[in-house]
């Protein structure tokens, strides 16, 4: 039974409350009393009542509608208020407080509470066995077990809710509707007498009379099909009330025969049921054919019925002879009821005039399709030659306009106006004839193709005014329209923005906006905003501004350019209405003001943070000095005043960089900053005497006891040294403040230091 829908299933029951168990069932036990003890288990039913057979396979998974359990809907949002965590999703027993999960459908499962008397919503409280003495009674949802498919009362659960048998579908859970408790849409609250109960019960019953054909389901119908070795047929099968599912009604395939059905269900109707040979025979003769089958008529020969001979050009007696003993007018051998020219004359009857009388020359004065040879009226009017007053002009009313007894019709002047009929434009008006006056009368008197040529016809439709009704053709006769001569104001018509009253309401333009409300549509208005300026000039035509101030210089005017400076930031970026209540500032470009709005900046610098855009803020670095003044806009650490830093800027504005700080090789760069303080072309990175351009890669080496190119070996390269005393050097150096001088004689090989007055120093030294 996996796929009927579960309601109601208690998952695990805990007795928290201990009571006695009412025997009669009616409800849980007075708190206050000490009631009588019963047998677990509940009411004992005896088993005739089930179990019923197993439905899993005959029940649809949506037999048991959803709102049988649950109408109006159980669970609780947020706190559960007095009731605890009442209709709380649960997935086992240990997630209540109350110990008891209740499964409700195949997803869904809830806490319950235990119960006395009251529950909330519309559950109620039911006592359930749970293994002891005693029932636990809990709340549950209202008819938790209605039409559940049950083996015997254990399956039902709940007090009161007994297994019985329902429609002839087997046995199913009805629940209690005694007292208070009603039963759902569809649901009926009957009494019931069944076996083995001392008093009748009252049970919730389907209306249907079956918990498998329910409401939803009753008379509703399922394919089905019926297969053997000649094919497969399908058909319906019904759901009717107490009998459940009924047979299906597809046929039972068969061998095909023709009978025009489809006996073995195969889409084709007496397939290779014909073509044998057949005879009709009776006393007009024989007739040979084939079978044909023909439906529900069976097989049926196709041969033709033997009959009197006819004159139809048909073998009607299968003699071997056509139209024997008929009509023969030309003596052709076919019958005149055959032939196809009856007189012989070489035109065919179907177009010949007279077709029993030859008459090749096919003459019909009347064209009355009857030829003169055959024809005793000339003009087929009707009217004997005799008396006709146009005998070979068709005229059967015989009018004659002007009365000289000469029909109309053969009549060169039926109007005796003169004017022949070729020429005259109304033949039957003696009014109208070439040269005639004009008059205003909506014909053309004078026949000069034009009708009252020479009076007025404002709407230009061939009618002139004097005896047109509608002059401007609007659709609102003259004598209603307000203005007759013009096609765009009449009475009806919709009112167009164009200065005049086009529905004739005695108002002009109503309904069309009037921006500067001068009584002048802005569509009509030459200056619609009222500025003094003309639209065709107006950069905003519909916004008041004398100035014409164009930031951009594009077609709009920065009374209404939504971006002023057309740097692709809109001036109302957030569209609040009010322009500059929030500049883009930290990086936004969207969704904010434009933070110069007269000055394209489409990255929206704003270095100081002032929502002032860097190109329209007169302190771009907030450092309290206006850009014309800084010698550096940009950098908030440089300003009038400011400490000098060595960083190779003009820090206090003074004109001088980095004055004040250490500058060895006077290049106008410090020593902080210049990546060659001595000048000597070697990097100070590399230099091994940054502050000394003797000293350098690349530099001489000389011998001197020192590392002149900075191979770190001072006087490689030089000769082993000799002692020679021939040559004396002497060094002297002198220091006096910043000054000092040296004086070398020869190479010293070793120093002798010698103290002179006023702080000088003599060194000297003897070399080889």
């Amino acid at each position: 039974m996996s796929h009927l829908k579960r309601v109601g299933k208690i998952l695990l029951c805990q007795a928290v409350l201990a009571c006695g168990s009412d025997p009669s069932g009616s409800g849980p036990p007075d708190p206050g009393g000490t009631a009588p003890e019963v047998e677990a288990g509940g009411i004992d039913v005896p088993a005739d009542h089930g179990p019923g057979p197993d439905l899993a396979a005959d029940v649809p998974a949506d037999a048991v509608p959803e709102d049988v359990l649950f109408p109006d809907g159980f669970f609780l949002d947020g706190d559960a208020g007095p009731y605890g965590d009442w209709g709380k999703p649960c997935a086992g027993n240990d997630d209540c407080a109350s110990g008891v999960c209740i499964e409700v459908d195949a997803e869904t499962s809830v806490c319950t509470i235990n119960c006395v008397e009251e529950c909330p919503k519309d559950w109620i409280c039911k006592g359930i066995a749970t293994g002891g003495p005693d029932l636990t009674f809990v709340c549950v949802p209202p008819k938790a077990n209605l039409c559940k498919p049950c083996g015997g009362e254990q399956d039902c659960l709940y007090k009161g809710d007994l297994c019985v048998p329902v429609g002839l579908s087997g046995n199913f859970c009805l629940t209690d509707c005694s007292g208070d408790q009603g039963c759902p849409l569809h649901y009926t609250c009957t009494v019931m007498e069944l076996e083995g109960l001392p008093e009748p019960v009252s049970l919730c019953a389907p209306e249907t009379g079956s918990c498998i054909c329910t409401f939803e389901l009753n008379q509703t119908t399922q394919e089905c099909s019926v297969s053997n070795e000649f094919g497969k047929c399908f058909g319906e099968k019904l759901c009717d009330g107490q009998k459940g599912w009924g047979e299906c009604d597809a046929l039972t395939p068969a061998e095909e025969t023709c009978n025009g059905k489809d006996d073995d269900c195969d889409g084709a109707v007496d397939e290779e049921q014909a073509g044998l040979p057949c005879v009709k025979k009776n006393p007009h003769g024989e007739c040979k054919g084939e079978q044909l089958c023909l439906g529900q008529e069976g097989l049926v020969c196709d041969a033709d019925e033997p009959g009197p001979e006819l004159c139809d050009g048909l073998d009607n007696n299968c003699n071997n002879g056509i139209d024997e003993g008929f009509d023969d007018t030309d003596s052709d051998g076919a019958a005149d009821c055959i032939d196809l020219d009856d007189d012989g004359d070489g035109i065919l009857d179907s177009v010949d005039n007279c077709d029993l009388v030859p008459n090749l020359g096919q003459a019909d004065q009347d064209q009355d399709g009857i030829g003169d040879a055959c024809d005793d009226d000339d003009d087929d009017d009707g009217v004997h030659d005799a008396q006709d007053n146009c005998p070979f002009v068709a005229n059967p009313g015989q009018t004659d306009l002007d009365g000289d007894k000469n029909g109309d019709l053969c009549d060169d002047d039926m109007d005796g106006d003169g004017s022949p009929n070729a020429w005259d434009c109304n033949p039957k008006d003696p009014a109208i004839y070439p040269n005639a006056p004009e008059v205003c009368d909506g014909l053309d008197n004078n026949c000069n193709l034009a009708a009252d040529e020479g009076y007025p016809d404002s709407d230009a439709d061939g009618l002139a005014d004097c005896a047109d009704l509608d002059d401007d053709n609007d659709g609102d006769p003259d004598v209603t329209d307000c203005k007759p001569l013009d096609p765009e104001v009449g009475n009806g018509l919709p009112e167009v923005c164009d200065g005049k009253d086009n529905d004739c309401s005695g108002v002009a333009d109503e309904g069309f906006p009037d921006s500067d409300k001068d009584g002048y549509a802005d569509r009509v208005d030459v200056d619609s905003d009222g500025d003094g300026i003309q639209n065709f000039q107006d950069n905003c035509p519909l916004v008041p501004n004398v100035d014409q101030v164009n930031t951009d210089g594009d077609a709009q005017g920065d009374a209404c350019d939504p971006d002023d400076d057309n740097d692709g930031i809109l001036d109302d970026g957030n569209g609040s209405g009010v322009i500059g209540d929030k500049p883009c500032t930290g990086g936004l470009t969207k969704g904010c003001d434009d933070n110069c709005r007269t000055i394209p900046n489409q990255l929206q610098e704003d270095l100081d943070k002032d929502l002032l855009g860097n190109v329209c803020d007169p302190d771009a670095d907030g450092d309290g000095f206006v850009n014309e003044q800084d010698c550096g806009p940009y950098n908030p650490n440089i300003y009038p005043g400011a400490p000098e830093a060595c960083n190779s800027f003009d820090d206090n504005c003074n004109g001088p960089i980095d004055e004040g700080f250490p500058d060895v090789d006077k290049d106008g760069v410090a020593n902080c900053v210049d990546p060659d303080d001595d000048n000597d072309l070697d990097p100070d990175v590399t230099d091994c005497a940054p502050l000394d351009p003797a000293f350098h890669h690349g530099a001489q080496e000389i011998c001197d006891g020192k590392d002149n190119d900075c191979s770190g070996i001072p006087d490689d390269g030089c000769p082993p040294a000799k002692l020679r005393f021939h040559q004396l050097e002497a060094r002297i150096i002198v220091v006096h403040g910043d000054m000092k001088a040296e004086v070398f004689f020869g190479r010293p090989a070793s120093r002798l230091l010698i103290g002179t007055e006023a702080g000088f120093k003599i060194r000297l030294g003897y070399t080889h």
